[in-house]
């Protein structure tokens, strides 16, 4: 019985007090960010690379896209640090460029758990079908902020100036145009020369709603800040994740949607995440893009591992202090109500005497 009731305090210290979860939490496939942080002393990698090709009359385009993000929850549970950085290597009509495209720092915060509510989700340990049941409670979302600093390689643009590659931009009116309402990752045609800005704020709403124990939904709504109002970009995407009978397996679908007043794009992503262990999970993916004058297909895969220092003994100690602190209040608001009855009796009955 006490091991049962340790195994219980250990689950419920992880819900309401920790963002930390036995196994891996990572945002990959998906680039949608899920509302919890990796848990305080979590330190941990999503690495992943994915290729495109698009054919735009005459220009031949590829592009091979590497995304390293660093994870790190530390001084609250809810607080995580992360880094992103982007690099790719693309081929138009033959002419390579390769550069690191994009660095940025973040930190998120969550802002409000449901979770934290134990009426709503404690744990009931004599029934499956009570744990497992829809609630209209699993409507409310978790809410997180994060605010980041983006800084572009400002190099990179300017590679695709070059005189063998500006003909292609500069010189035929009618390629010029298409890429520039395509918007191919911000770096084409008159885009290079007005949309080079070596800092960028990025500020994103993040939701979470575990539907079932199956089924969680997470949206982003997101603004990329340019010093130039023209370009601030808009972003939405949503993530449908289902975990299959096996849990280590899952799958995912996700949309996304950027614009501005310059362009708009949409991209619709299907993929598997593949847990190997607690730490250790691999994942594949395909997207399609839609924008105004493109289509594109991706196929990509990636990796995600921790290094796991977290330690939930202070949790599980202040877990225990609470529910101490709760129970003395509890008691005594008992014992007061049974003072205020003998009083009360005391006095009806003084009153009594005094009559006779």
């Amino acid at each position: 019985m006490k091991k049962r009731l340790s195994i219980l305090l250990l689950f419920i210290s992880t819900c309401l007090f920790s963002q930390y979860t036995e196994t891996i939490n990572s945002n990959r496939p998906g680039t949608t960010q899920g509302a919890f942080s990796v848990g305080k002393n979590v330190l941990q990698f999503e690495l992943g690379i994915s290729r495109n090709s698009a054919f735009i009359d005459e220009l031949d385009y590829s592009e091979i896209y590497n995304n390293l993000k660093i994870r790190y929850g530390d001084i609250l549970e809810n607080l995580e640090f992360f880094v992103n950085v982007d690099a790719v290597s693309k081929n138009l009509n033959n002419l390579n460029n390769s550069n690191w495209k994009s660095f940025d720092f973040n930190i998120k915060y969550l802002f409000y758990d449901p979770f934290k509510n134990q009426k709503w989700y404690k744990e009931n340990i004599y029934s499956w079908k009570a744990n497992y049941r829809f609630r209209i409670v699993q409507l409310i979302p978790a809410i997180s902020f994060s605010i980041g600093l983006k800084i572009n390689n400002t190099d990179y643009t300017r590679n695709f100036s070059k005189p063998n590659m500006l003909k292609y931009f500069l010189f035929d009116k009618k390629i010029n145009n298409k890429l520039i309402a395509a918007g191919i990752n911000n770096n084409y045609g008159k885009i290079i020369l007005t949309n080079d800005e070596l800092l960028q704020g990025v500020f994103n709403v993040i939701t979470q709603n575990h539907l079932s124990a199956k089924w969680v939904l997470v949206n982003n709504f997101g603004i990329v800040f340019f010093g130039n109002k023209f370009f601030n970009q808009y972003q939405y995407s949503t993530t449908l994740t289902h975990n299959f009978n096996n849990p280590k397996i899952s799958s995912f679908l996700e949309y996304t949607n950027f614009f501005n007043k310059f362009y708009s794009s949409n991209q619709y992503k299907v993929g598997l995440a593949f847990l190997l262990n607690k730490n250790l999970q691999l994942d594949f993916h395909s997207a399609f893009n839609n924008s105004i004058s493109s289509n594109n297909m991706y196929f990509g895969g990636g990796v995600s591992f921790r290094i796991d220092k977290h330690d939930d003994t202070n949790n599980l100690i202040n877990l225990q202090l609470r529910e101490q602190i709760k129970k003395n209040r509890i008691e005594k608001k008992t014992n007061n109500k049974e003072l205020r009855r003998i009083n009360k009796t005391k006095k009806t009955k003084r009153k009594k005497f005094i009559i006779f």
